[in-house]
């Protein structure tokens, strides 16, 4: 059997050791590499993604699993490495063995954790003794740095030069610097490594893309986060670990100036703010590459003894074997297992196992809050409760619950960034196993909850550091394009999760509240409007005549949407249009009024399209130029006895050519019949004559009390097809073809002698059985 291949490749910044992983990860048939950082684990996820396509590529942190079906390649936080055996296995910055808060994760990996053909170690050249101590065959390889690093002095806030990340170790000094280097310079990013990957990869692309020359970052930028940095300037070397306030070491300042200069470019370093100088000897260190040679590591027995809390307790503290390894006590999972394990009601829950098992596991749930240990173990005690009760779930209703209080808006910056830690510790449990009740819905719900919060964090930092600073534009900004900012099917403008306005026609009706929320929100959404309104546009240019209404009042709808009115003009037939929208429609103007005026003509044709026809009649006498006007005027109809002198000497050729265009006589009028022209006709009257009907006269006829109208209105209902009759003392105003329809279809039953004819409404019944005269008033 072929032995595993052990190596590690060690050397300074900017050697390209984690290039030369990923190409020898790709060259096997599957693979994994754990970094130390769940941003650095998504930066190589989503490098390595293009390269091979997503379904090969596996992204697995405490937060987050995206594991496709065909995944081959796997991209990991070091405590997340799945158990699968693959081919190859890599591990990145493995110095931080020595790291005191989690360098005995590291080396469990370094221990147990290797490749069936190959096993890859990448980091400081520090590591080199102890990695050779643990694996004596292993095969070194070192790499020199790519380009020079050197010291380039003391720089005020002021006077930084471009492309420079300033490094800081606490919130507020982070936001004190950024504010200050704003003033100065226009704008600046700000990286942390509390920040969710979104905001993150946003915040660098402001940078990376040239829309700020200033970056501002913890020194989590030390550990691998690859950006185009020209200068490195520390404000302080003294950090906080977790537990005291201390000074870099060398090793750790040399690790972070190492961020400047990428591949063959240059780099500097130096200080600014209240950091005046660095030591010569400092200087010297990390001008010359040189390392501390780290001489033992953390180390904690990783075999545990599950078979009472007492066997696991000591199989947790025994002491290491090796005089390289330092035995880790007191790590947070610890404290948080002797907690609890001092709590009654878990005592008396630990009745195998198992369920002891699934105790330390819960412990090794994350503070990412940073709270005291007694609250943190308090919601530990909580989750465990549910996970021994009847169901052994976390209810779901008790999650929505407490991410309700997560999802409450707020604007504050320091807010934004403890909300998104608390997310963080729910997406943790979210993704272990069987854990949560409805387990695939809450990972999406807080995925899009952690999404949200970014979304505000990022606009926040750039309205705060940036503002209007080189006209913004990022691949967040992309995302937000196609899955943040949304005009949905019924025209509402989605934000995220809120609705912040509307489209109604061709104006975006935005709510004052999100209008008044801060500069970049807006500028993002300004952006996607002017999208949306180009998309709306090319559907209204496609649409079907069939999309359109006209109502009485002369206002136009496309799809139920006001987009325009029918105003007065000099002739009935042709009305003026006048066209509603917004600034965002302002270029498609005339595209939309030829659109609608195509459309009112489509209307007019298929509705009273027999006016065009008869105006057409060539070389008319005046007994039918008169019979014709009569007809236009009233928009296709007329009373017989208003025209009876000029219809009785038309010629032959004249009748056959109004007959042919439809004309139709009848008892009281000579009209055109067409299905559409009663509502089509009010429209066109009622707007000429400025508005006598605010709805459609839908019905046949309507009984009336009395007859009070005056002359006008007389007149434009007459000219609208409807007359004022009198029968037997009753008054009617009645729609003359469907009077001609009730008198011919009487004529018909009397003529015949025939009883079957069942009248429908008052009307025909007092027309059939009435011998009293219609007269139209």
């Amino acid at each position: 059997m072929k032995l595993t291949k052990i190596s590690a490749t060690l050397g300074p910044t900017n050697t390209g050791k984690t290039f030369s992983a990923i190409e020898k990860l790709l060259s096997y048939s599957n693979g994994v590499i754990g970094f130390p950082l769940r941003l650095l684990a998504r930066e190589n996820f989503d490098y390595v993604k293009k390269q091979v396509g997503e379904d090969c590529v596996a992204l697995v942190t405490g937060e987050e699993k995206i594991i496709p079906k065909e995944a081959k390649y796997f991209f990991c936080t070091v405590e997340s490495i799945p158990d699968n055996n693959f081919d190859f296995v890599a591990i990145d910055e493995v110095q931080l063995c020595s790291d005191y808060e989690r360098g005995h994760l590291f080396t469990e990996k370094i221990l147990n954790k290797k490749g069936k053909k190959e096993t890859m170690f990448l980091g400081s050249l520090s590591i080199e003794n102890v990695i050779k101590k643990i694996y004596p065959e292993i095969l070194i390889k070192k790499k020199p740095r790519l380009s020079n690093l050197s010291y380039c002095g003391y720089k005020n806030l002021t006077r930084l030069p471009n492309r420079s990340a300033i490094i800081a170790f606490s919130l507020i000094d982070v936001y004190e610097i950024a504010n200050k280097i704003r003033q100065a310079h226009g704008g600046v990013s700000v990286v942390m490594g509390a920040l969710s990957p979104d905001v993150r990869n946003a915040q660098v692309k402001l940078f990376e893309d040239g829309k700020v020359d200033h970056i501002v970052a913890t020194d989590a930028i030390g550990l691998g986060l690859n950006l185009n940095i020209k200068n490195i300037f520390f404000s302080s070397i003294k950090k906080f670990d977790g537990h005291r306030e201390r000074k870099l070491t060398y090793d750790e300042i040399s690790q972070i100036a190492g961020r400047a200069g990428r591949y063959l470019n240059d780099g500097f370093f130096g200080t600014t703010g209240n950091l005046k100088s660095l030591s010569q000897e400092s200087i010297s260190f990390v001008e010359n590459y040189k390392y501390t040679e780290i001489q033992k590591v953390y180390w904690r027995n990783s075999l545990l003894n599950f078979s009472n809390k007492n066997s696991l307790l000591n199989s947790i503290n025994k002491k290491a074997d090796k005089s390289y390894f330092i035995q880790k006590k007191n790590a947070s999972d610890q404290r948080f297992l002797r907690i609890l394990l001092e709590d009654d009601f878990v005592n008396k829950k630990i009745i195998n196992p198992l369920i002891l098992k699934k105790l330390w596991e819960l412990c090794r749930t994350p503070d990412y809050s940073r709270e005291l240990d007694e609250f943190h173990t308090r919601f530990l005690k909580k989750v465990f409760e549910f996970l021994v009760d009847k169901k052994k779930m976390i209810p779901a209703s008790w999650v929505d619950d407490k991410l309700k209080n997560i999802k409450k808006k707020t604007a504050k910056i320091s807010e934004l960034n403890h909300k998104i830690s608390q997310i963080r510790k729910w997406s943790f449990l979210a993704f272990k196993g069987d854990w949560m009740e409805n387990n695939y819905l809450l990972q999406q719900k807080i995925k899009a909850i952690e999404f949200d919060l970014s979304i505000t964090l990022h606009s926040q930092l750039i309205n705060e550091f940036v503002g209007e600073f080189k006209g913004l534009k990022s691949n967040f900004d992309k995302t937000l394009e196609k899955s943040f900012i949304k005009l949905d099917t019924k025209n509402f403008v989605q934000f995220g999760r809120e609705t912040i306005g509307k489209l109604q026609g061709f104006r975006f009706i935005v709510n004052h509240s999100f209008k008044n929320n801060n500069i970049y929100n807006n500028k993002i959404l300004k952006k996607h409007l002017a999208f949306f309104a180009k998309q709306k546009i090319d559907e209204f240019k496609n649409s079907k005549s069939s999309d359109f209404d006209f109502k009485v009042n002369g206002e136009i709808l496309w799809k139920k949407n006001l987009i325009a009115k029918l105003l007065k003009n000099s002739e009935i037939s042709n009305p003026k249009i006048k066209v509603f929208f917004d600034d965002f429609f302002s270029n498609y103007k005339k595209e939309i009024e030829l659109r609608i005026r195509k459309c009112f003509e489509h209307y007019f044709s298929q509705n009273i399209g027999f006016i065009k026809k008869i105006n057409l009649i060539g070389k008319p006498s005046s007994n039918l130029r008169a019979v014709i006007y009569s007809l236009v005027e009233n928009l296709g109809h007329c009373k017989r006895e208003n025209v009876a002198h000029y219809y009785k000497y038309l010629k032959s050729d004249e009748l056959k050519s109004l007959r042919e265009c439809g004309l139709q006589t009848g008892v009281f009028f000579l009209f055109f019949k067409s299905k559409g022209a009663k509502l089509f006709r009010q429209t066109l009257i009622n707007i000429f004559f400025e508005k006598l009907l605010s709805n459609f006269l839908e019905k046949n006829y309507y009984a009336l009390k009395k007859s009070s109208f005056s002359k006008k209105e007389k007149e434009i209902y007459r000219r609208m097809g409807f007359y004022l009759i009198k029968i037997s003392k009753k008054h009617y105003l009645v729609y003359f073809e469907y009077l001609e329809k009730i008198i011919k279809k009487n004529f018909y039953y009397k003529k015949k002698k025939l009883k079957t004819y069942t009248p429908k409404n008052n009307l025909e019944r007092l027309i059939l059985e009435s011998n009293s005269k219609i007269i139209i008033l």
